[in-house]
């Protein structure tokens, strides 16, 4: 019999924490899942754990190279039998309510696709992280942030059948942003709240170890940020030219350049003209507009 959810959980080199993360999804109090586990080449001991975990709701894939996440998730996808496909990385911990209530809710909202929820990061960091609300708030936070918290995420396997979306390979980072911004305008979007829905390990990036690539690493995730997000407004219907987009994204990943206020005032004549061209192709422009306004306010106080 077909499970009801498939848990795709990827690891490479996460050997010190993948058996928390695993036992986190055994111990869920929906049992009608499958957990595939995607090794993506890993050298550590992942294998070694993976092998002494004896559990019939596992299948372990054993990837021999290190083919990168957007890869093992896809393989990982192909592989599910659920009516749910749900994300899971192999450092983070979940928990035991989460697969009930995404799939108590998934059941009773048939209309939405797309289902993640709030947040506690821990490790070096500790905080609560509250995910914005609503269909369209959630999809319009989209060309300004990633509103979906991927590890927690949840969506329905028919809709990635019938569109055809996958994690697109060609990037070694943030593909899963990439992968939400594809499903944009092909179903609606929910957040979880009142309780976080994973416990996201922060602070263990033991594979970057210099300032010099800690640098690099930021240089390369903003590349690939700006040049994915700048397809949410194909998604859409909107329009900027690159050097007009270049302009907001200052804003977004300002760093090595602080914005001045004629960086701000470039960066808002932009945000108007993608106001007024929301008037005409955003289902719910009022709140587009109330997006655009939030930024707009957000960011003057950095060139004040």
């Amino acid at each position: 019999m077909k499970p009801e959810i498939s848990v795709v959980m990827t690891a490479c080199n996460t050997g010190k924490y993948i058996r928390d993360a695993v036992e986190s999804i055994l111990s869920q109090s929906n049992p009608d899942f499958e957990l595939i586990v995607v090794n993506d080449g890993s050298t550590d001991n992942t294998d070694e754990i993976m092998n002494g975990i004896r559990d019939e709701r596992i299948r372990y894939i054993r990837s021999a190279e290190n083919r990168g996440i957007a890869f093992s998730r896809n393989l990982g996808t192909q592989q599910a039998r659920g009516k749910y496909l749900a994300v899971m990385d192999s450092d983070d911990i979940a928990p035991p309510y989460r697969l009930r209530d995404q799939y108590d809710y998934m059941e009773s909202h048939p209309e939405v696709g797309v289902l993640s929820g709030d947040a506690f990061n821990f490790g070096t960091e500790n905080r609560y992280r509250t995910a914005i609300q609503g269909n369209e708030r959630i999809q319009y936070r989209f060309f300004f942030r990633c509103p979906i918290n991927n590890p927690a995420a949840m969506v329905r396997m028919d809709l990635l059948e019938r569109t055809q979306v996958k994690y697109d390979v060609r990037y070694r980072v943030c593909s899963d942003y990439k992968f939400w911004i594809d499903l944009l305008n092909r179903t609606k979007f929910a957040n979880l709240g009142g309780k976080p829905y994973v416990f996201y390990r922060t602070g263990h990036s033991e594979s970057i170890t210099t300032e010099t690539s800690r640098l690099e690493s930021v240089r390369e995730r903003n590349r690939v940020v700006k040049e994915i997000s700048y397809g949410f407004l194909d998604r859409f219907g909107l329009s900027l030219s690159k050097e007009e987009y270049d302009a907001v994204f200052l804003f977004r990943s300002y760093g090595e350049k602080h914005p001045d206020r004629r960086d701000y005032e470039k960066m808002a004549a932009c945000l108007e003209k993608l106001i007024e061209q929301g008037r005409s192709v955003m289902a719910r422009s009022d709140l587009w507009e109330e997006e655009m306004r939030f930024w707009l306010a957000k960011w003057e106080k950095l060139v004040r």
